[in-house]
């Protein structure tokens, strides 16, 4: 091999060392921030593990079209990832908790304190510990429940019509379980021009830096 040519093999080696080395050393948390930039993937067609995964995706932003949104029929039987029985789930949540997550209840306007919340941070699910919501897409819509313009990753939220009262809305439960948060309205402001209205009790907060829940998978408390 002349030098021309060894000068060559040697500098694609480098190339192919370098290009591997960013995917090695890519870190695992970084992976799963990039994960959820596409939203063609079901979570409910995945395995659990994957479901988790995709579910706690917190990218620092995605491209949210409420347009790529699948709206499931409201009698649908919907796989979830997290199944857990009834009589466990009562054990699991306190009554306020329960009747909102779990019979699709409504507290009362105005009497949450994450409503005027204001503090930076991520709001998870009360029923699963999964991510949901940041405070940079909370806004204060006057409706007196906490209000978002869009989920914090395209796998956060399951929707579902919801013919109840005699009115037409979209149901947004989480993704994990199945567990009723509120409804989605497409009166907020630019740039989504949506409102994702979210029961309180229906959320844990957890400011910046501050350790979030465990995934609830089973049972266990």
């Amino acid at each position: 091999m002349n030098s021309k040519f060894r000068l060559v093999a040697v500098a694609t080696a480098a190339i192919a060392v370098m290009v591997l080395g960013v995917f090695v050393l890519l870190p695992r948390n970084v992976e799963a921030q990039s994960m959820p930039a596409s939203s063609d993937i079901d979570i409910l067609s995945v395995g659990l593990s994957s479901a988790i995964d995709l579910a706690s995706a917190t990218p620092l932003d995605w491209n949210y079209d409420p347009r790529d949104r699948t709206i499931h029929p409201e009698d649908a039987s919907l796989p979830y990832p997290v199944t857990i029985e009834e009589q466990a789930w009562r054990q699991l949540l306190d009554p306020q908790e329960y009747y909102i997550l779990r019979q699709k209840g409504t507290e009362p306007a105005f009497t949450h304190p994450l409503n005027n919340n204001k503090q930076e941070g991520i709001y998870y699910s009360a029923a699963t510990g999964q991510p949901l919501f940041h405070s940079r897409d909370k806004y204060d819509s006057r409706t007196g429940w906490p209000s978002f313009t869009k989920p914090i990753n395209p796998h956060a939220i399951v929707y579902v019509e919801d013919n109840s009262f005699f009115m037409r809305r979209i149901e947004v439960v989480d993704s994990l379980s199945g567990s009723h948060l509120g409804h989605v309205f497409s009166d907020g402001p630019a740039p989504t021009n949506q409102r994702y209205c979210i029961n309180g009790a229906a959320l844990i907060f957890v400011p910046e830096g501050g350790e979030p829940p465990m995934i609830r998978t089973a049972a266990a408390p």
